[in-house]
């Protein structure tokens, strides 16, 4: 037969460790208390439950934490923190959320420093951009990122891209470019024009072609500058080549010949009196000397007379008169006999000759001749 105990209450009662049970009931083998006191501390059932099937370092929901031998917890969710979270280590497997700043050392992603990370990311997003033709990479040494120019393609207008380092094979401009300084410049088209004129220039292969007005300040033509005016050039913008024209050059045709349409004017220069006097018939073809004296005539100088050149020469006599001239052997006069000058005070005789690539060979003479 089973004996039964029964135990109404069993009043406070201090132990010898301290341990006050108040209003314990004994029933059927279960001890009731309505609290436990350790020392100054009180338990009540709802606390104590929360240790009942604990595990050490397991986290078990409405249950007590107890770290297990390694001081070490698994198994929880959430964890909110209000105040500073001060650990040797932090390792994360989800997500994190941080609403302030994040203060870091040093940041690694996956396995990459954070700043290698960053020049991996901008040098992929550069490089997959087939207009941009930047190059970026990581410099252990500093923890600084290189950028590397190679073609360069600006599609947008504002503040020009800057390029500082060697020579680019290609620059590519979409917008406006305020400034281009290159060492080359070479083009894949045949035109280079302005908004308003397109086709202005023409390049083809050893040829350009300026369909405009071309302005500049010095002509430069084979290493020497063209010193002539645009009015002096102009002078030879003939409609026919051999014929003349006013204010144009003289020019022949095809055949060597011009066709004077006006006059020939050859003015008339006065030679120097000298005891022998000098005639430079390529200078002064046409000219006339007042003597003084009796005097010699040299032969003709100049550089190299040609052969079928005409000259004229007007000897005048001094207020005196009766001088006398003795020709050079190259002079030719009719008869093979040199004239006798006018002996009147300032009167003049008039010669004419040709030359035959050896001698002048006198063609006229008008002797005796009143000048005013």
């Amino acid at each position: 037969m089973g004996a039964e105990l029964r135990v109404d209450t069993i009043s406070e009662k201090t132990s010898s460790n301290g341990v006050v049970i108040d209003l314990v009931t004994l029933k059927d083998g279960v001890i009731s208390a309505s609290g436990i006191n350790l020392g100054s501390a009180a338990l009540v059932e709802s606390e104590l439950e929360m240790l009942d099937g604990i595990t050490a370092g397991t986290v078990i929901a409405s249950k007590a934490l107890v770290a297990d031998a390694n001081i070490d917890i698994t198994g929880g969710r959430n964890i909110t923190i209000s105040g500073e979270l001060d650990a040797a280590t932090l390792d994360i497997s989800g997500n994190a959320d941080i609403d302030g700043t994040l203060e870091a050392d040093a940041i690694t992603v996956n396995g990459a420093t954070l700043a290698e990370t960053i020049s991996d990311t901008v040098g992929a997003m550069v490089t997959s951009n087939t207009e941009s033709g930047i190059t970026v990479t990581y410099d252990d040494a500093d923890n600084t990122l290189d950028f590397t120019v190679g073609t360069l393609n600006q599609d947008t207008t504002g503040t020009a891209a800057t390029v500082t380092t060697a020579a680019q094979s290609n620059i590519t401009s979409l917008g406006t470019l305020t400034t281009l300084t290159v060492d080359n410049i070479i083009i894949n088209g045949t035109t280079i024009g302005h908004t308003s004129d397109t086709d202005l220039i023409t390049v083809a292969s050893d040829l350009i072609t300026v369909a405009g007005e071309v302005s500049m300040t010095t002509l430069d033509i084979g290493g020497t500058n063209v010193t002539s005016t645009a009015a002096e050039l102009n002078y030879s913008d003939l409609a026919t080549l051999g014929t003349t024209a006013a204010s144009k050059v003289f020019t022949a045709n095809a055949n060597g010949l011009t066709t004077v349409s006006g006059s020939v004017l050859m003015t008339e220069d006065t030679l120097t009196d000298a005891s022998t006097i000098v005639w430079n018939v390529i200078t002064s073809p046409v000219a006339k000397v007042t003597i003084a004296d009796n005097r010699t005539m040299a032969a003709p100088s100049g550089t190299t007379p040609a052969a079928g050149q005409f000259v004229s020469l007007l000897i005048i006599q001094d207020g005196s008169g009766s001088r006398t001239i003795t020709w050079n052997a190259v002079y030719e006069f009719t008869g093979d006999v040199s004239p006798t000058l006018t002996t009147a005070a300032a009167k003049g005789d008039l010669f004419t000759f040709r030359y035959n690539g050896s001698k002048w060979l006198e063609i006229g003479r008008n002797l005796n001749l009143t000048l005013s």
